[in-house]
């Protein structure tokens, strides 16, 4: 393999780690997006291009090493990765394109080397960034150049490095619109001083910007800076503005007491947000509720709105050292009352309250994509009456939520609705439900017992897959519809011998048996049945068994026999993919289809006859059997197929 394709392992929520081989140059883009359970990834040395947007929203993603051989970091290749903490751009890397790092919101160290010439717009917009290790300033943005300069400075190295002129010209260049923070960094402030780079005529704004701050040791600094030493007077002076902020803190929160809503408060955000599209959505409905929303921290604050408690923010620091509030914007909303996001038509846009059991209101009838989904602190919910739809992903990875009432009126779970719940125990589906879409309840690793009611015709594909603690699953005749694996990855479902077997379809083995003989009355094995059993050495099909399902025997790499019955009419798309052990297989006179690499990568087989009833031979269907010599193909395919005349003869 020399390529890993564009979107190859997009949306893989369950991928968890990844080694990439020698061979591979080329990861394509999006080839790893919203794999968001990736903690670890190894890219070899090989690599050179890795894609657009390859690793983003890997938001379990903690670090990377990117290879030497890599010379462009392609726009948003590790977007919004808000694990990522810190990141070592090798030498050979020219470009840093477009939003290459943004919302990597635990970010905050990077070494960019000499030989990165550009670093396009919002490369590193939203990381929290307090170490930045670059030769040329001037190549970040605006905003991080600061950040650059006292990286700089605290490196130990400033006055060796054979950058010190392009710093130089930084700081001084930026000194008057750096003077607000730079009176907070000591030693910043101090090497400004040492090497002149405050001009006299801004030396006495940068004393009264430090005495503002009541920050003694800037103060002291400029000081001396300015010919004057600090005196009684101006050390207890700072230590009276300290005392005042406190007082001011306290007489804000004493103030807020009383209110019962947001106007006059004064409110900082730091990280990103979840329920508000932007900053400027947050900002217009601060305003329109007669609060605030300002960019930086100071005793003036009431509120800091952080969603990420572990980020270690300059806002976050500050608001700690003031005494200000900090909450997250679930409780933000709970306070203003933006609890449900709902418009005029009746449709559950968002919740966005802060979580515990929650009640549907009675004037929802749909609830919205990914209305609810990871909601962490969503423990129960109860749906009205009038609500008719739960669309796909609504409650999906609400890993706190432990029961559900899904009241009459709902007539669809959507796709992938409550998959990832891994709290819920219980849920009650209403007798009005129809279809249960595919992944509805995949990987609620908690649900024990479901009775699915009379209404419902149709269960889809894997429906509740990966529920790992499903021990009792009651189905109606109504039912004219299960889709494929529908309860694989369900070893609660399993009898005696280890067989799941609903309505005469054998939907997973858990047991340990080499030689296998499948239950009597047994009409379908369903797809994925027996994936990847590498213990299974031979299996007896019985004669009730028509169809063979896609992947139901893939990677038994010890499967050397299989008995066929006659019955069996279709052999699904990789039945038998990858069994390098199997060396014949007889394939019954009245099958029909033989699917896509059905027999793919069966390295052992050494001979195939094509009964005369076989219509469809589906694309790879025997590639890569490297042992197969003999091929018999009847006369009535070869005539109803267009082939090339050497086929032909």
């Amino acid at each position: 393999m020399t390529a890993i394709g564009n979107d190859a392992f997009w949306f893989c929520t369950s991928l968890a780690s990844v080694v990439i081989p020698e061979s591979v140059t080329t990861i394509g883009d999006e080839a790893f997006k919203d794999c968001s359970s990736l903690t670890s990834i190894v890219v070899p040395e090989s690599v050179t291009t890795i894609g657009g947007e390859a690793f983003s929203f890997c938001t379990s993603l903690a670090s990377v090493v990117i290879p030497e051989n890599v010379t462009k970091i392609c726009y948003g290749a590790f977007s919004d990765c808000t694990s990522l903490a810190s990141v070592v751009i090798p030498e050979n890397v020219t470009e840093i394109c477009y939003g290459a790092f943004s919302g990597c919101t635990s970010l905050t160290s990077v070494v960019i080397p000499e030989s990165v010439t550009t670093i396009g717009d919002e490369a590193f917009k939203d990381c929290p960034l307090r170490s930045i290790f670059i030769s040329n300033p001037a190549l970040l943005p605006t905003d991080l150049r600061f950040t650059a300069a006292v990286t700089f400075v605290e490196s130990q190295m400033s006055d060796s490095n054979p950058h010190r002129a392009l710093y130089h010209k930084q700081i001084k260049s930026n000194a008057k619109k750096w003077m607000k923070n730079a009176v907070a960094e000591p030693a910043l402030l101090s090497y400004m001083c040492r090497e002149k780079l405050i001009t006299a005529a801004l030396a006495p704004e940068y004393l009264k910007a430090a005495q503002d701050a009541g920050n003694a040791e800037c103060i002291a600094v400029l000081l001396e800076y300015n010919a004057r030493k600090l005196t009684a007077k101006e050390k207890e002076s700072a230590a009276a503005k300290k005392a005042n902020d406190a007082d001011t803190v306290m007489d804000r929160k004493i103030m807020r007491m009383s209110k019962k809503c947001i106007d006059g408060l004064v409110f900082v955000v730091t990280g990103n947000l979840n329920t508000f599209a932007s900053r400027n959505a947050l900002k217009a409905f601060i305003t329109e509720k007669g609060g605030n929303l300002v960019s930086s921290m100071s005793v003036k604050a009431d509120y800091l709105i952080m969603n990420d408690s572990d980020s270690n923010t300059e806002k976050k620091q500050k608001a700690e050292e003031l005494g200000i509030d900090i909450i997250t914007e679930r409780q933000f909303n709970e306070k203003v009352g933006r609890i449900f996001d709902i418009n005029k038509q009746g449709h559950l846009i968002k919740y966005a309250g802060a979580g515990g059991n929650v009640v549907i209101p009675e004037s929802v009838k749909t609830i919205g994509d990914n209305a609810f989904k990871d909601c962490k602190s969503l423990s129960s919910v109860v749906i009205s009456n009038s609500v008719e739809e739960i669309r796909s992903h609504a409650f999906s990875d609400c890993t706190s939520l432990t029961s559900v009432v899904i009241s009459e009126g709902v007539k669809t779970i959507g796709s992938s609705a409550f998959s990832g719940c891994t709290s819920l125990t219980s849920v009650v589906i209403s007798e009005s439900v129809k279809t249960i879409s595919d992944f509805a309840f995949e990987g609620c690793t908690s649900l024990i017992s479901v009775v699915i009611p009379e209404s419902v015709k149709t269960i889809s594909d894997f429906a509740f897959k990966g529920c790992t603690s499903l021990t009792s699953m009651v189905i109606p005749e109504s039912v004219t519809t299960i889709g494929d694996a529908v309860f694989h990855g369900c070893p609660g479902l399993a009898d005696e011998k280890g067989f799941v077997v609903i309505r005469n379809v054998l939907y997973d083995y858990f047991g340990k048996e080499e030689n296998v003989i499948l239950p009597e009355g047994v009409t379908e094995i369903g797809s994925s049945a027996f994936k990847g059993c590498t213990s299974l050495a031979s299996v007896v099909i019985p004669e009730s068994v028509t169809k063979i399902g896609s992947c139901a025997f893939s990677d038994c790499t010890l499967l050397a026999s299989v008995v066929i019955p006659e019955s069996v009419t279709e052999i699904g798309i990789e039945a038998f993919w990858y069994c390098t052990s199997l060396t014949s297989v007889v394939i019954p006179e009245r099958v029909t289809t033989i699917d896509i690499r059905a027999f793919s990568h069966c390295t052992s087989l050494a001979s195939v006859v094509i009964p005369e009833n076989v219509t469809t031979i589906g694309c790879d269907a025997f590639s890569d059997c490297t042992s197969l010599t003999s091929v018999v193909i009847p006369r009535v395919y070869l005539r109803s197929r267009l082939i090339c005349a050497k086929w032909r003869k």
